[in-house]
C-alpha cells in the first residue's frame, strides 16, 4: 500500500467525525472510536510495510502485537499524526464539495425513512456530472452519512442550509 491509498483509507474511517464537525456538532464516542480504527490502520499497514522512513519492518509479540522502541514510536507518532492530518483534510475536502449531494440523500431518508441503493446512486450521479472535476469517493459520503443521525440531518436542513 502507498502512503497516498492509506491516506485515502483514513478519510474514509474519519468522514463521520468530519461531518459532524461540518454541521457543527459536539464530538461524541465515535470520534474516538474513528480515530483509534485510523491508528491501527496506520500503525499495521505503515510499519509493517515500511512507510515510515528510518524504520523497516516491525516485530510482532506473540500476540501479534508490534513491538516498538522508542525511537520507532516518535517516527510513527509522526507519520501518524501527518497522515491524520491529511486525511482529515481530504475529507473536508470532499465532504464540503459533495455537501449537496449529502443534502440530497439525508432529505430522501428523512421523507422514506430509507434509501435504495439504486436511489443513491442516482443523487450522487446527478451531481457527479456536475462536478466531473472533483473525483468522487461514494464510501466517503456513505460513511458519513452512517453518522449523521435523524436529529443531525434535520438540523443541518432546517439550520445551516435552507
Amino acid at each position: 500500500m502507498t502512503r497516498a491509498t492509506l491516506v485515502k483509507d483514513v478519510a474514509i474511517k474519519l468522514a463521520g467525525t468530519v461531518a459532524e464537525q461540518l454541521i457543527g456538532r459536539e464530538p461524541n464516542t465515535g470520534v474516538g472510536g474513528d480515530y483509534e480504527q485510523s491508528r491501527d490502520l496506520i500503525k499495521r499497514v505503515a510499519l509493517k510495510g515500511g512507510l515510515i522512513p528510518g524504520i523497516s519492518g516491525a516485530l510482532t509479540d506473540a500476540q501479534g502485537e508490534i513491538v516498538m522502541n522508542g525511537k520507532m514510536h516518535s517516527a510513527y507518532d509522526q507519520f501518524a499524526e501527518g497522515v491524520i492530518i491529511e486525511a482529515t483534510s481530504m475529507a473536508n475536502a470532499h465532504l464540503t464539495a459533495h455537501w449537496n449531494e449529502m443534502v440530497d440523500v439525508s432529505r430522501t431518508l428523512i421523507q422514506k425513512g430509507s434509501i435504495s441503493g439504486k436511489d443513491y446512486r442516482a443523487v450522487v450521479a446527478d451531481a457527479a456530472l456536475k462536478k466531473r472535476h472533483y473525483p468522487y469517493r461514494p464510501e466517503m459520503l456513505k460513511r458519513a452519512l452512517r453518522r449523521l443521525d435523524t436529529h443531525c440531518t434535520n438540523l443541518l436542513m432546517n439550520e445551516s442550509l435552507e
